[in-house]
């Protein structure tokens, strides 16, 4: 009965390790799809972070290796991508200018599913970021 129950969970914890690809640090199948996303606003506190009330822009570009995405209507983008590093790039043109950063860097890997918040900051090329102070407000 022992070697029975043993025999049963060495093939259990086999199986488990196939069905989720954990087998020391190599995965096993088709790497899965993971998805980048965030949003591209204004920053109109220069903190580098998106506030609830900031601006969001639809129909900014951005760049991640060869392909281009655009904003939806509610400012916000995705890449469906696999398992490996990441460089997405903020493409502004006209009246936006990056903000904190231009590109960031996503290590994508398939311990999450999705990556969120990968947001981008721009700032209005009629505005100078120290416009307030310019003005004495």
């Amino acid at each position: 009965m022992r070697k029975l129950l043993l025999a049963i969970f060495a093939l259990s914890s086999a199986v488990n390790m196939y069905a989720t690809g954990r087998e020391g640090e190599e995965a096993c199948g088709e790497p899965e799809t993971l998805t980048i996303s965030g949003v591209v606003f204004v920053d109109e506190n220069d903190n580098c972070v998106y506030d609830v009330g900031e601006k969001i822009l639809p129909g900014m570009a951005l760049l991640i290796g060869g392909e281009k995405v655009y904003t939806d209507n509610n400012g916000s983008y995705k890449f469906d991508v696999g398992v490996a590093d990441y460089e997405i790039m903020l493409a502004t043109t006209g009246d936006w200018t990056p903000g904190c950063e231009e590109s960031i860097e996503v290590k994508a890997s398939q311990l999450l599913n999705n990556y969120r918040n990968y947001n981008f900051s721009v700032s209005s090329v009629y505005a100078p970021k120290d416009l307030n102070m310019t003005l004495g407000r």
